[in-house]
């Protein structure tokens, strides 16, 4: 669970491995997004939670915390704050979706 929750349901996937940030992610991470995505949905989905109405994102810096990878599965997005939802609106300069990284790194020249 994230140590400031911003909805009932606020939980963070973090890879065992370190990764400061998205920014240094490449084509070969792909499989990793799509593991901590995937784990999240079914995560979620265990504790009841209709995943059409959450954010599954991550900030991208310098609009970070923690200098850790990290994904976050917010739910419901109805409950969220006017502040919270900017702060997680995707796609922003500030947050990406976990679909959009994975198009990205997909894409991406490494």
């Amino acid at each position: 669970m994230d140590k400031r929750p911003v909805s009932t349901y606020h939980y963070l996937a973090i890879p065992k491995q370190h990764y400061d940030s998205l920014n240094v992610l490449n084509k070969s991470h792909v499989d990793l997004v799509s593991r901590m995505q995937d784990g999240m949905v079914k995560f979620l989905e265990s504790k009841g939670v209709d995943t059409s109405d959450a954010i599954i994102g991550f900030h991208i810096p310098p609009f970070i915390s923690q200098h850790h990878l990290h994904l976050h599965g917010i739910s419901p997005v109805s409950e969220m704050s006017i502040s919270d939802r900017i702060s997680f609106l995707m796609p922003s300069f500030w947050a990406k979706s976990a679909n959009d990284t994975i198009d990205l790194l997909r894409h991406s020249d490494l």
